[in-house]
């Protein structure tokens, strides 16, 4: 209960007058999995437990992640980095307070007038780290990026993918009539965009769109009543989302466009 509470090993056998050792042939006895040694060092909280439980933010936050973040192993661990645009601090401060953690925000500003000022803040964890690759979110999933059966038709999930790496607007329609139509983009891995198909195809099995490709990556863009249907099941009645994008989602429902 100590360990699991935080205490550290050799606090422990200091306290009980045990062997260094003792404590962790306990843990093993136990079937408890000892902490390596950058969770061992810890000193800001986190609350590793996060993506335990499937929930409405731990599926858009790993959705989101599967879209914008990374993972990258540092010696016996793992850091999970988010990283956007300094637009969207505040979604970066979103995922902070999701995380419970005292890391901070990290703001950069390049001398380049080409580079895009950003945000972003980086965490240290084994434990999330595995959990996440239970979703799919795995390192270097650029070009390989599926979604794990967990959270493969959760729509909170997908909405974190879409505010990552997609795109909520409308187009006009060519010719006399310049009725506005809304449009939905998103871009990734094949396996990822072939799951969205999926379901997407679930909510409306009439679509018919096939993924286009750029080398690696791929692209899928629905548009009219299709677009429509997809945004309404992924944006209403949501507590958590990119806010420019719940915006665009919100006047398009709206004015009810491509139907």
């Amino acid at each position: 209960e100590l360990y699991l509470s935080g205490v550290n090993g050799r606090e422990i056998a200091k306290r009980y007058k045990l062997g260094s050792a003792e404590p962790y042939r306990i843990l093993r006895r136990f079937g408890i999995k000892s902490r390596g040694p950058s969770e061992a060092r810890r000193k800001l909280p986190l609350d590793e437990n996060a993506f335990d439980r499937i929930t409405e933010q731990s599926a858009y936050w790993a959705g989101f992640l599967m879209a914008d973040g990374s993972i990258k192993r540092k010696g016996g661990s793992y850091q999970i980095c988010l990283g956007l645009g300094i637009e969207d601090k505040d979604h970066v401060e979103k995922f902070k307070k999701f995380l419970k953690c005292g890391h901070k925000i990290r703001l950069h500003h390049y001398k380049n007038p080409k580079s895009t000022p950003g945000a972003s803040i980086v965490v240290q964890s084994k434990k999330i780290a595995d959990r996440l690759a239970t979703f799919g979110i795995i390192p270097n999933k650029t070009f390989t990026a599926k979604a794990g059966d967990l959270v493969k038709t959760n729509r909170h999930f997908w909405r974190g993918v879409i505010d990552g790496d997609g795109h909520i607007g409308t187009v006009k329609q060519s010719g006399k009539n310049k009725k506005q139509y809304a449009q939905l983009t998103l871009v990734g891995a094949l396996p990822l965009i072939e799951q969205f198909l999926y379901f997407c195809e679930q909510i409306n099995p009439a679509m018919k769109v096939r993924p286009r490709s750029k080398g690696n990556i791929f692209s899928v863009s629905l548009s009219a009543g299709s677009a429509t249907k997809i945004i309404a099941v992924l944006y209403r009645r949501c507590f958590v989302f990119l806010h420019r994008k719940k915006y665009i989602a919100k006047s398009i429902l709206n004015h009810k466009m491509a139907n």
